[in-house]
């Protein structure tokens, strides 16, 4: 990935920890693969050396085979020797440190240099014992591994079922080619080597190399000499090294590490893809999202309609009078919003971010956007009183507010016309008396017509006020319709916020995909060598 790629992939990866969407660590794994080139120990960063660390247990003769392979004594033999708690690193003269990594321990790095022109592309790092239990040891391997192309890892028969190290260096395996060599083999046995590779195949180890060495420190002579006794494939393991320097030189040794870095940026992409999940995870999540909150709105509504059964107690049964009413609009919704009512929304609200966790899903930009909705309480009250004043001004059922108003005009509709049809029938009869045609009306005309007039006003009168809402009733009528508003705007600010950051997220992905990861898939070149292709191949026992 060229460099303007590069920072354009920090910008993106710091937008998306920025809104929650990937962990922090991201950005710190993207800064350990860019500072975790071999090319930055060196001035001359368009050629370098290829770097081969020895690591080992205690024991087994790992300094002496690097002995015998350098043709130097670059590493002192023994137990206790300096290379147990620090890292020598020999080269050839021509390659010039340059200002190395601040994370490199340089105060526990000897370094030496050599002349030798057929070993000028080589450089040997003699690493601490892995099977210590020291973390001075461990912190020391981590900050040079990154820098290897090849590990070559020396066991004994009588320590290769130590597994520690390898076990430990087998995280980075990917990224160096690997050769192991039983050291000792003077005392080892063939179906040793065979167990061996075994081990390693069940480890991970694709067709493990696994070569026999019999380097012994040995006792007065010249520098650089080691004791051979037994048979040992020690020539295979140099000519192969030499093959690697001469023929593949630095071009197939960049292409290695350009191919492990290209790999490692794929996997780091694909775990950031992982980060952001998948279309139908999120789907999924988002239904049992909706289901959840449905579940917990209806039992905060429920218990919200509980206490407000018990505040419309006391007025229970009152006919209803605007300004009496209105006075009590805002103790109500006050007494209703209360610090229960806001922990029962938070408690929920941390139980749809922690089913986000558990199905291993970024819950941070949820739960920012959750910190930015309005707060519950305002919101409350405020949609209690609006309902409160729209059941004042629209009180009861349509079908009474209907038949109150019938009832108010049928109070003066129905007397008016007993009266009108008692005084034509009166002038009537009164004619009719003066003319001789008739007798005049009496008392019981008169009771009769004026029980007609009271009935037509005395039963507009009681529905009227039958179909007058209770004042409870319409306290209740506009704390019912509050709550469900409520419960509705609870949901519908859900809904835009899942809309709003699924169109972020997807966006995101798109972005990663046709920015980073196909441009990244389609880098053409030469092929990289699989880690373990420059080593020689196995020896098989006979």
């Amino acid at each position: 990935m060229k460099h303007d790629e590069q920072q354009a992939l920090r910008a993106w990866i710091k937008q998306g920890i920025e809104q929650g969407w990937l962990a922090a660590e991201t950005l710190q794994q993207l800064d350990r693969q860019e500072r975790q080139q071999a090319e930055d120990l060196f001035r001359d960063r368009s050629h370098r050396p290829l770097l081969v660390a020895l690591f080992g247990g205690t024991g087994v003769g790992k300094s002496s085979l690097l002995n015998r392979l350098a043709r130097a004594e670059i590493a002192r033999t023994g137990l206790q020797r300096p290379t147990s708690q620090e890292v020598s690193l020999y080269l050839h003269r021509d390659f010039q440190l340059d200002l190395l990594p601040p994370q490199l321990p340089m105060a526990q790095t000897r370094i030496a240099y050599h002349d030798e022109k057929d070993r000028r592309l080589l450089a040997w790092i003699d690493m601490p014992d892995m099977d210590s239990t020291a973390l001075a040891n461990r912190q020391l391997v981590e900050a040079w591994l990154p820098y290897i192309d090849w590990i070559i890892y020396v066991v004994s028969p009588e320590r290769y079922h130590d597994d520690l190290g390898w076990r430990f260096l087998q995280q980075r395996g990917q990224r160096h080619a690997w050769i192991f060599v039983m050291n000792q083999w003077d005392q080892g046995r063939p179906e040793q080597m065979q167990d061996f590779r075994q081990r390693l195949a069940r480890e991970g180890f694709s067709d493990p190399v696994v070569l026999r060495s019999s380097c012994l420190a040995s006792q007065g002579q010249g520098q650089g000499q080691v004791q051979n006794q037994g048979e040992d494939d020690f020539d295979q393991l140099e000519r192969r090294i030499n093959q690697a320097i001469q023929e593949h030189s630095l071009e197939l040794l960049q292409q290695l590490g350009q191919g492990a870095r290209r790999q490692e940026q794929r996997q780091l992409l694909r775990q950031i893809g992982r980060q952001l999940g998948d279309d139908n995870r999120w789907q999924q999540a988002r239904r049992e999202w909706f289901e959840q909150l449905d579940q917990g709105l209806d039992a905060i509504a429920l218990e919200l309609r509980a206490s407000a059964q018990r505040q419309l107690a006391e007025v229970a049964g009152e006919r209803s009078a605007e300004a009496g009413l209105a006075a009590r609009f805002e103790p109500l919704s006050q007494a209703l919003a209360s610090p229960r009512t806001l922990d029962q929304v938070s408690g929920l609200q941390l139980q749809l971010l922690n089913g986000l966790a558990s199905k291993d899903l970024p819950q941070p930009p949820f739960a920012q956007a959750l910190e930015q909705l309005p707060p519950a309480a305002p919101l409350l009250r405020r949609l209690l009183n609006e309902q409160l004043d729209q059941a004042l001004l629209k009180p009861g059922h349509w079908l009474q507010r209907r038949l109150h108003a019938l009832s108010r005009q049928l109070e003066w509709l129905l007397p008016l016309a007993a009266s009108g049809w008692a005084i034509q029938h009166a002038l009537v009869q009164y004619y009719l008396g003066t003319r001789e045609q008739g007798d005049f009306l009496g008392l019981d005309f008169t009771i009769h017509s004026l029980l007609l007039i009271g009935l037509g006003w005395l039963i507009p009168r009681l529905l009227r006020q039958r179909s007058q809402p209770s004042a409870s009733g319409i306290l209740q009528q506009g704390l019912k319709r509050g709550i469900a508003a409520f419960s509705a705007a609870q949901r519908a600010q859900q809904e835009d916020l899942w809309q709003r950051l699924d169109e972020q997220r997807q966006g995101l992905q798109e972005e990663l995909e046709e920015r980073f990861q196909q441009p990244l898939q389609q880098q053409t070149g030469p092929k990289a060598p699989e880690a373990g292709a420059l080593t020689p191949e196995p020896v098989r026992e006979g």
